[in-house]
C-alpha cells in the first residue's frame, strides 16, 4: 500500500524569534511524537503568517506484524529560502522502518513550538490523505 498525504500549516503569530517544527508522523501508537517520522529543522517562522506546506509518501514495503515501511516527501517554509527534502530518518537513506499492518495505524502532523511565549501559534489548516492499493 502507498499513502499519500498533503498537509497546510498557518502561523498566524510569533514573536520573531521563537523557532517552529512541523512534521509527519507515522505508526501504531496513539501518541504522535512516540511514531516515526519526517520533520523540517526548526526555523524561525517571522512574526506572522508563515505558512508551511508538506507533501509526503509513506509506503508499506512488507506487510504483517514485522512489517516494514519508508516515507520521504517535503516540507517547505515559506520564510526559508529552500525547499527541505526528508527521509523517514532524516540522513536521505532511503532505509526501512518497522511497522505492524495488523493493527491501527495513525497518521499525523506535529507541530513544536520552542518557546513558551504566548504569542506563538501554529495550527493545522488541512490535511489530505489517499491511500492507494489498501489491500497490497
Amino acid at each position: 500500500s502507498t499513502i499519500r498525504c498533503k498537509f497546510y500549516v498557518h502561523c498566524p503569530s510569533g514573536n520573531g524569534s521563537d523557532t517552529t517544527q512541523v512534521g509527519l508522523r507515522f505508526g501504531s501508537n496513539t501518541t504522535a511524537s512516540s511514531n516515526t517520522g519526517i520533520e523540517a529543522a526548526a526555523a524561525d517562522l517571522d512574526n506572522s503568517g508563515a505558512v508551511v506546506v508538506g507533501d509526503a509518501v509513506v509506503q508499506i514495503r512488507t506487510a504483517g506484524a514485522s512489517g516494514t515501511a519508508i516515507m520521504f516527501g517535503t516540507i517547505t517554509m515559506d520564510t526559508v529560502t529552500t525547499g527541505i527534502a526528508l527521509s523517514h530518518d532524516e540522513s536521505g537513506a532511503m532505509t526501512t522502518f518497522a511497522v505492524n499492518t495488523t493493527v491501527a495505524n495513525y497518521l499525523a502532523v506535529t507541530i513544536t513550538n520552542s518557546g513558551s511565549s504566548g504569542s506563538q501559534s501554529s495550527h493545522a489548516e488541512a490535511f489530505v490523505v489517499d491511500i492507494v492499493n489498501p489491500s497490497t
